[in-house]
């Protein structure tokens, strides 16, 4: 694990999970953390939802996700958070699972992905 993406695990992990990435907060996330928070989402969303996107959906969330962002990340700093997030995301959900009472920063990943990146990506949302 290189060192900017252990840290941003450990960031995300303590809890920048549990706000929406664009809620107002006392200390704004870093573009990396952002992006963090928003592919965490995507996992979590995947996982409790039993669904896979496709290519078209994939491209259309990395979209969407680029337009909230401030701040562009490199190909290499995306490529990295992804990959980290996923198996950051992936290893909560296998142990907490998905219910806001066990895992309520699961939870607050899939409804950050529900409010902020389903609608506009056309996915609708119960």
């Amino acid at each position: 694990m290189t060192r900017i993406a252990s840290t941003i695990a450990a960031a995300a992990l303590a809890g920048l999970l549990a706000a929406a990435p664009a809620a107002a907060q006392d200390e704004p996330m870093t573009p990396e953390e952002t992006y963090y928070a928003y592919r965490a989402a995507v996992v979590a969303y995947e996982r409790c939802n039993d669904v896979r996107f496709d290519q078209a959906e994939a491209n259309a969330i990395e979209e969407r996700i680029s337009e909230l962002m401030d701040t562009p990340l490199s190909p290499s700093d995306r490529l990295t958070i992804i990959e980290e997030a996923r198996q950051d995301m992936s290893r909560l959900v296998a142990g907490q699972g998905c219910s806001a009472g066990n895992a309520p920063e699961v939870a607050a990943a899939v409804e950050t992905f529900e409010a902020e990146i389903a609608p506009a990506i056309g996915l609708p949302v119960e």
